[in-house]
């Protein structure tokens, strides 16, 4: 049996026609990555420039890159599953391909060292402060304020969260496996995967917590580089929503009370000297 690595990460990536994204997104985590880093792309039948650039970093021994392009745009559940499984490290990263991982952003890795961690970056968004920290540092990479962000991100002090978002996220591939992974029966297959993750950490006693260290920047969009969501994508939504209401007996909308998705720690903050 081959000896399983546990001093690195893994981040899985979808990718779909974003290349401009997915180079920025690939590029801060080889500048601001200090553990042993494998980045993974699921390519969903992007155009030849987006399999072109994969197939150079694969040929790039100064990279360790792992890729598998596909003809059709296959679900999002199944690239997830691929990825983790396939992963050479213990600990996968599930991420956007439009994310800026900034200095620092592994010490989530940290906390990972025992069955039923689940860890949540801090993220900073222009908006949805419900999900993130509020701050517009660009939304392209073209006009991304990296200088800015780095300075504020150093300076300021944030509040606490003690969940944002629950992915982007870090957990180990045997919770991956023990959760179930994502259910390929549906295309969109987020809300089952998390309920059921939940309720997995939750018979362990623990929680899906964010890492007060750990920061990363969402473009969200992408300033309009960021390709449409395939016309089918309304549909699979919905057979998830009535799939989640029938399985569970719960609305939709009421999962993320169920969960506390957004709940902040009261009265906590850190500054950098709690680094």
């Amino acid at each position: 049996m081959e000896e399983r690595k546990t001093e690195g990460i893994s981040v899985g990536i979808l990718a779909f026609n974003n290349l401009p994204l997915l180079k920025w997104t690939c590029s801060s985590l080889w500048k601001n990555t200090q553990v042993p880093l494998e980045i993974m792309i699921f390519d969903n039948g992007s155009d030849e420039g987006t399999k072109e650039w994969c197939k150079e970093q694969l040929n790039n021994p100064d990279k360790d890159f792992w890729y598998e392009g596909n003809g059709t745009n296959q679900s999002i559940s199944k690239g997830f599953n691929t990825m983790v499984r396939n992963a050479k490290y213990d600990y996968v990263f599930l991420s956007d391909d439009d994310i800026y991982f900034m200095p620092n952003w592994d010490s989530i890795i940290n906390e990972m060292g025992e069955v039923g961690s689940w860890r949540i970056p801090m993220m900073i968004e222009s908006n949805r402060p419900s999900r993130a920290i509020v701050g517009d540092y660009g939304n392209s990479p073209g006009n991304f304020r990296e200088e800015q962000l780095i300075r504020d991100y150093k300076d300021k002090v944030w509040p606490e969260r003690r969940r944002g978002s629950f992915l982007p996220c870090i957990l180990r591939k045997d919770d991956f496996e023990n959760i179930g992974g994502y259910n390929e029966d549906f295309f969109v297959g987020e809300a089952d995967f998390l309920w059921r993750a939940f309720n997995y950490y939750k018979s362990l006693g623990k929680e899906m917590l964010s890492h007060p260290t750990s920061y990363i920047y969402h473009l969200r969009n992408g300033g309009g580089l960021a390709k449409p969501r395939p016309s089918f994508w309304q549909t699979e939504v919905n057979k998830m929503k009535d799939y989640m209401e029938k399985t569970y007996g719960h609305g939709w909308w009421d999962y993320d009370k169920l969960m506390g998705h957004y709940e902040v720690t009261d009265g906590k903050r850190f500054s950098k000297e709690n680094e």
